[in-house]
């Protein structure tokens, strides 16, 4: 559902990871995720590719993982971007992480990942346009 919510509200999303696996390959297109690298033993080398294919820039680029092989592409995401990180990832990445979930991987971390991104969202379109939120709200705070 997070996958779904994110994209009903413009959000590309992306796979990445290590592993070759058919079952991986198949849910992405199970979610209607065209962007999916698979057998990336480094992350960080996929980066220029990712933002690329999807037509962002790093600014644009949230990222969520949880273990020794995601450290790198977060460092470089989170300095233009956001990243988060599963209750159970690893303490590093959560020290670092713009966002700690709630959830363990597995667990609706990603949900809670989407929906703090969309919440983001939500906030920032309220600050650009004060009387759209006015009027959805009808007025009320």
């Amino acid at each position: 559902m997070g996958v779904e919510r994110l994209r009903n509200d413009g959000v590309e999303i992306a796979f990445v990871t290590r592993e070759l696996s058919p079952i991986v390959a198949r849910r992405a297109e199970k979610l209607k995720v065209h962007l999916c690298y698979l057998g990336v033993s480094d992350k960080r080398t996929v980066l220029p590719r990712l933002l690329g294919d999807a037509g962002i820039d790093a600014s644009q680029l949230a990222y969520i993982g949880d273990d020794v092989n995601d450290a790198g592409i977060m460092a470089l995401v989170a300095r233009d971007g956001l990243v988060g990180a599963p209750l159970d990832a690893i303490p590093s990445l959560l020290h670092g992480a713009h966002y700690r979930c709630r959830r363990p991987g597995g667990y609706g971390a990603f949900r809670d990942f989407a929906e703090w991104i969309l919440d983001l969202r939500a906030k920032a379109r309220a600050q650009i346009n004060p009387s759209a939120r006015d009027h959805q709200w009808g007025g009320l705070s």
